[in-house]
């Protein structure tokens, strides 16, 4: 078999030889994720999920699924926005208006209970910044404080 067929033959098989990464998913119904809607979701550095739905804020840990609510010191029921810092602190955002921060091992204390939060993100300088229907804002010294020019 001359050289250019050899190749022409690997070539062709090659790619049933390989194998590419494979990837698993689990179904999982109502009963177990606790809500019907869900709006945003983040993970923190122990690859635990967070995800804001309308009936609390749900933690994944890859085992199970726990919800917080108003009932845990939540603001609202009706979670919109989840943000997860590199200090793994938790942002969470209502759809009602509101904002609170949960800290590792502390109580979820609300921040404002008159903003509207469209986003929480971390801009080039490694801050946090609330994206409101109004305004932007930064977080410092327990305050939230209107930031006048937009850092992404």
């Amino acid at each position: 078999m001359g050289l250019t067929l050899q190749l022409i033959v690997l070539f062709l098989f090659l790619p049933a030889l390989s194998s590419g990464q494979v990837y698993n998913f689990e179904h999982f119904d109502q009963d177990q994720l606790k809500a019907n809607f869900f709006y945003d979701f983040d993970q923190n550095s122990h690859g635990e999920l967070y995800i804001a739905s309308s009936k609390g804020l749900i933690k994944y840990n890859g085992h199970t699924f726990e919800i917080y609510n108003s009932l845990d010191s939540l603001y609202d029921d009706f979670v919109n926005e989840v943000f997860i810092d590199d200090s793994d602190r938790i942002w969470i955002g209502y759809y009602k208006g509101g904002l609170s921060l949960w800290e590792q091992n502390k109580q979820i204390k609300t921040i404002s209970d008159n903003i509207y939060v469209s986003d929480i993100y971390k801009n080039k300088k490694g801050e946090v910044q609330i994206l409101s229907d109004d305004d932007l804002y930064g977080y410092k010294e327990g305050k939230l404080i209107p930031i006048e020019t937009y850092e992404s």
